[in-house]
């Protein structure tokens, strides 16, 4: 998984133009059986069912038109890294705001 999450990062901040060192990857597994979509489980991630659960953190300032294109660009890399069909996956976006962040010992503003 490290060279995974490692290629993803990189990727993401190729594409998009965003310093490598204000972007960070994590990949959790949700355990067998922990994870209903339409009412069903499953015992591993599928191509077809259950997307990719994925959460999008990124500065407030950002509009929306170049939101969609982080998550556009990030779905695109996440599906070929993985093989994960693109319609397979599910992005969510929350905005972190200026004063309302706390990194490296200290809030951060923008």
């Amino acid at each position: 998984m490290g060279k995974v999450v490692e290629h993803i990062a990189r990727s993401f901040s190729d594409s998009n133009d965003i310093d490598l060192k204000y972007v960070t990857v994590t990949w959790n597994f949700l355990p067998s059986g922990h994870y209903a979509y339409g009412g069903h489980t499953v015992e591993f991630q599928t191509r077809d069912t259950h997307p990719l659960l994925v959460d999008l953190l990124i500065p407030d300032f950002h509009p929306n038109e170049r939101i969609a294109e982080l998550m556009k660009s990030l779905a695109e890399i996440i599906s070929t890294t993985t093989g994960i069909p693109g319609t397979n996956i599910f992005i969510t976006t929350q905005r972190a705001r200026s004063g309302l962040v706390y990194d490296q010992g200290h809030v951060v503003e923008w």
